[in-house]
Parts: C-alpha cells; sequence; structure tokens
C-alpha cells in the first residue's frame, strides 16, 4: 500500500477523518492487547490512520530548492512512528491517550525537519 497516496485520498474525502480520536481509540485496544499479531495490525491501523494527518503537515516541509519533495517528507515522518509509539509515556500526560496522537506528529515534525536540515547542509556543502 501506498501510505502517501492513501493518505491524500482519505484526506480529500468529506468529512474528513478524525485521525485524533481513531489513533486514541486504537492507541488505548493496543495498551491493552496481549496478542502479538493482533498487536501488530492495530500498529498497522494507527499508521494508516496517521497517514491523512501526516499528508497535511509534511506538506509544509517540502523544500524542492534542495530537492526534498513533499513525499521525501512524508517519509521522513513516518521513519520512527513504531518507536515513538512505544516511548509515549501515557503516564507523564495530563490527557492520557488523547495526547499519542500530539506526540506522534511532534516526534514526526522533529524528523522533516532534521530531514530537511541534512539536505540543506549537504546542499550548501556541495555547492
Amino acid at each position: 500500500m501506498d501510505l502517501f497516496e492513501y493518505g491524500r485520498a482519505r484526506m480529500n474525502r468529506r468529512p474528513r477523518p478524525d485521525w485524533k480520536k481513531e489513533i486514541e481509540t486504537l492507541y488505548t485496544q493496543w495498551t491493552e492487547c496481549t496478542d502479538a499479531d493482533r498487536k501488530a495490525f492495530l500498529e498497522d491501523e494507527m499508521v494508516r490512520a496517521y497517514a491523512p494527518f501526516l499528508v497535511f503537515v509534511s506538506y509544509r516541509f517540502k523544500r524542492p530548492e534542495i530537492g526534498y519533495t513533499w513525499r521525501e517528507a512524508f517519509d521522513a515522518g513516518l521513519i520512527r512512528f513504531a518507536y515513538s509509539l512505544r516511548h509515549f509515556d501515557i503516564e507523564k500526560s495530563p490527557r492520557g491517550a488523547r495526547a499519542v496522537s500530539s506526540y506522534l506528529m511532534t516526534m514526526s515534525m522533529n524528523d522533516m525537519t532534521q530531514e530537511s536540515q541534512r539536505r540543506t547542509l549537504r546542499a550548501d556543502i556541495n555547492g
């Protein structure tokens, strides 16, 4: 599945998906799950729920002047999704599971920014 195209298609549907609510519900199920196969399925579902908003946000990070495309920004934002998901600490969040979506987006935005900075540096070095 091409997650970028899937996310674009879902983002353009009306009504737009409520990705925060979807991820909150899936995350709650994921934390309570003990079956490894079901847990992996729920992770995949969270990525699909997250894709439309990541498509929307990643547009702001594209930098055509250095060859950093919208799709590459999207891909950079997904690289550490599973890592970020596992490192979200619901105990430290006053909003509980509702905050997982904001946490994931913050981590994705950090990754997209870092990739943009790496490419800018390479472009400067290569002249």
